[in-house]
């Protein structure tokens, strides 16, 4: 079974992948400019 500090350390990954994939997608376009 999934225990309370395993749910939020997954919560916390995919919120960390997800501003990073943000943050690169930005700079990407930036750089482009």
């Amino acid at each position: 079974m999934w225990s309370s500090k395993d749910s939020w350390f997954l919560i916390l990954f995919c919120a960390g992948m997800l501003f990073i994939s943000l943050l690169l997608e930005k700079c990407g376009l930036i750089c482009r400019k």
